[in-house]
């Protein structure tokens, strides 16, 4: 972990195992309270708009802040205008 007390990059050092790529169980841990703690999750582009970690941060009660226009367009059903709640 890097960086002011306000600000925390966590670099997760994932590895392929079996051929799937995974973490190991502590690692996960200590992701999960940093996102219990935090009030803004960053959540850039990944394999899919609708990647893991934003659907981590919302679960966890993070505000994710998204990058790409396509994630704004993700549930229609529940946030039909993403502009309308940040």
């Amino acid at each position: 972990e890097k960086g002011p007390p306000d600000c925390i990059f966590m670099d997760l050092h994932i590895q392929q195992h079996h051929g799937t790529l995974a973490f190991d169980t502590a690692l996960y841990g200590r992701l999960v309270s940093l996102m219990l703690n935090a009030t803004f999750c960053l959540e850039p582009d990944g394999d899919t708009p609708s990647r893991k970690g934003l659907i981590d941060a919302i679960v966890l009660g993070c505000i994710p802040v998204l990058f790409l226009p396509a994630q704004r367009k993700l549930w229609p059903w529940h946030l039909p205008d993403w502009s309308t709640f940040s």
